[in-house]
């Protein structure tokens, strides 16, 4: 695999978010409050690919070229800087990126598969440095990692599953896996979360996630799953009630001090839900609104989110909320 880091001006999308990334934005303590929307940036949108990007660690983060030889990933920081990253692995003539994560410090973790150009393919967990000079490669096959995200420890975190391969063992669906940044396996285990519907998998749609002191599993199952960040389970809890999530949820977000939000749309209405801990209820933190919207992620404490391209008039808009009374730079 090489790694091919470069920086310049982009256009259209990326080049206006790098802008927008030197405004200075509000700080959220906790989700279980009213939460004030700051401003809006209305960008064009050159695709209708919103949903690859999210707001991962201290970067915002987009997937492009996927399926090819050497896919692009594309971050904007918070000094505005702008990076396409080619990502490729030695004798792979197709590559996927399944999952992609940042960590606070600018680190990314990737996952997915590779097939060459023979009838066997394989599967991968990879880890670029902050300064893009060192990676670790691993391959992984039989195991598949469906979602990946870096734990503040530097930890990587994986959700996928087992593939059936003779000699190796039977399959088995998920399975959370987390490494060291060399790639060394450090736990593996059967997540055993309630599935939903039966069939389901758990892992397509689902959310991995990182706050300051802890892992999050957000199933298809419409259950929020938490671990310590030595891999023991914390707590579980029950998704937003009534809620569908293969239709109904619009992104999941953990902050870094572990608020928890989700986003709902349904009637052609959205909002966003956010965990009360103690009364392990859902209380509203962004009222309904008509239209849709794509929750992605926290920066630090701010949530992010984004309407959808059809209700923006054409264009893309990010919003960012934040507390009452809390301003400064997103938490580092």
């Amino acid at each position: 695999m090489t790694v091919k880091p470069f920086i310049r001006p982009l256009p259209g999308l990326l080049a206006i978010l790098a802008a927008y990334a030197l405004l200075r934005v509000p700080t959220m303590a906790q989700t279980s409050h009213p939460l004030i929307h700051d401003r809006d940036l209305t960008v064009p949108l050159p695709y209708f690919g919103i949903l690859s990007f999210k707001w991962s660690g201290s970067l915002l983060l987009d997937r492009t070229d996927d399926h090819t030889s050497a896919p692009l990933l594309e971050t904007v920081d918070r000094e505005g800087r702008v990076e396409r990253i080619s990502f490729d692995i030695p004798g792979a003539a197709m590559v996927s990126v399944r999952s992609y994560a940042a960590g606070v410090d600018g680190a990314l973790v990737l996952c997915g598969t590779a097939g060459g150009t023979g009838p066997r393919g394989t599967a991968y967990v990879a880890w670029i440095s902050p300064d893009r000079k060192q990676r670790a490669l691993t391959r992984v096959w039989p195991y598949v990692p469906e979602k990946v995200v870096l734990a503040s420890d530097g930890t990587i975190w994986t959700a996928g599953y087992l593939h059936e391969e003779p000699g190796l063992g039977a399959a088995e669906l998920n399975v959370i896996r987390r490494f060291d940044r060399g790639g060394h396996i450090l736990a593996s285990f059967n997540a055993r979360p309630r599935t939903f519907p039966k069939e389901s998998s758990d892992l397509m749609p689902s959310f991995l996630l990182a706050s300051r002191d802890h892992v999050g599993w957000f199933t298809e199952g419409n259950q929020y799953i938490e671990y310590s960040l030595a891999g023991g389970e914390v707590a579980r809890y029950d998704g937003p009630a009534g809620v569908d999530p293969d239709r109904d949820i619009c992104g999941v977000g953990l902050s870094q001090r572990n608020d928890l939000s989700v986003c709902v749309r349904r009637g052609g209405y959205w909002k966003v839900l956010s965990l009360n801990r103690t009364s392990r209820k859902w209380d509203v933190a962004l009222p309904e609104e008509k239209g849709g919207a794509f929750l992605m992620g926290y920066d630090g404490e701010t949530l992010v989110v984004s309407p959808s391209p059809s209700d923006a008039g054409g264009g893309w808009v990010v919003r960012r909320y934040s507390r009452p009374g809390e301003r400064g730079d997103p938490a580092k």
